[in-house]
């Protein structure tokens, strides 16, 4: 038997609640807990640390038979003002978010509000399911570095006063937001950037951006490195259409 997701949630938020949630609030950070998160609002921008349990590996039972909690905390920034300004003109969803920090936190169960309807057989599909996610969870582990992995909630609750949330503040400014986006490489990206910069009032570096783009996109053709040729000039007719637009050419 396993226990069911929903109830797992259901814990979480008590653990939250009980434990960190007056104190993340009193840094400014609101709970919302439909989704998991303590946002801030800062200008245009979503300043957030989220909470969730480990996807690969989201409760185990010690020797001592105690559920333990495995909980990600997760900052990140969001560009909301951008993603409004964006939908609004171009009816497309596209904002940009980066990680900042991540922790774990291990947490163990004292007493839980936990009864047998709390869990579900496993039956064999489920079985073999994580049999998958325990050899993908090992894989992924050892790329998964975390800043924090800590059982001492007042250290936990330390590094996320201390640290993830000045490096937050810090990093929730455009610069940073452009610098994370340049390091992207897939092109679309690129485009969006592009739209961000006017956006952000940048007009003659969204030109230039733009330019750049296309003349790729040129390049591309000549040296034949598209499959669908007559998609792929539609495309480019679109992109050369919304340039025109944007810097009246």
């Amino acid at each position: 038997m396993e226990i069911k997701n929903k109830s797992l949630n259901r814990l979480l938020n008590e653990v939250i609640v009980l434990e960190f949630k007056d104190e993340i609030e009193k840094l400014g950070f609101k709970y919302l807990k439909t989704k998991n998160s303590f946002k801030l609002k800062k200008d245009d921008l979503i300043l957030s640390i989220d909470f969730s349990l480990d996807y690969w590996d989201k409760y185990y039972i010690n020797e001592e038979g105690e559920i333990v909690l495995n909980i990600i905390f997760t900052s990140s920034i969001d560009t909301i003002g951008f993603t409004k300004w964006y939908k609004k003109n171009y009816n497309e969803s596209w904002g940009f978010g980066d990680v900042i920090d991540e922790i774990k936190f291990l947490h163990k169960l004292e007493d839980p509000d936990i009864s047998k309807e709390d869990f579900s057989y496993l039956t064999p599909s489920i079985k073999f399911k994580n049999s998958v996610s325990e050899l993908l969870h090992e894989s992924i582990q050892e790329n998964n570095v975390y800043k924090l992995v800590s059982n001492d909630k007042d250290e936990v609750l330390s590094f996320i006063r201390n640290s993830m949330i000045p490096d937050l503040i810090k990093n929730s400014n455009w610069d940073y937001i452009i610098k994370m986006i340049k390091s992207e490489k897939d092109f679309r990206v690129h485009y969006a950037y592009v739209f961000l910069l006017y956006y952000l009032n940048k007009i003659e570096e969204s030109r230039e951006a733009f330019e750049i783009l296309l003349k790729n996109h040129y390049k591309k053709l000549e040296n034949n490195e598209i499959q669908d040729i007559e998609d792929f000039k539609k495309y480019i007719v679109q992109r050369e259409n919304e340039y025109k637009l944007m810097f009246n050419k």
